[in-house]
């Protein structure tokens, strides 16, 4: 019975989110992402994260994705979920063809090496 509740719930408001997603979802693992986020505290102030998607969760309105880049020596990971309203714009740079669908491999190689994948 609340599982029901739930997936209703969740319905609905993939279908408010869908006209985002749907120009958001064409990227693949592999490519390389520019990801504009609005912060949560202070609506006027934005960061730019460029990275490698180096994973893809499809669970309907909880979808996510992990993007990686290697900042100041120290490799960062965010998690971006598909539909949260902080995420203001998804830009791909550069589309590579990969054939394994979760790259946590790329996490052993520097920013150089993960170019050249």
């Amino acid at each position: 019975m609340q599982k029901n509740i739930v997936q209703k719930l969740e319905f609905k408001e993939l279908k408010m989110c869908e006209k985002k997603s749907n120009k958001w979802n064409s990227f693949n693992t592999g490519d390389l992402l520019s990801i504009v986020m609005v912060s949560s505290t202070d609506n006027k102030k934005r960061t730019n994260f460029i990275g490698l998607c180096i994973a893809k969760f499809n669970r309907s309105i909880r979808s996510t994705f992990i993007v990686r880049n290697i900042l100041s020596n120290e490799g960062v990971e965010f998690t971006v979920p598909f539909h949260s309203p902080l995420v203001k714009s998804i830009q791909i740079i550069n589309k590579k063809k990969t054939r394994a669908s979760k790259l946590y491999y790329a996490r052993k190689y520097s920013s150089i090496k993960i170019n050249k994948l």
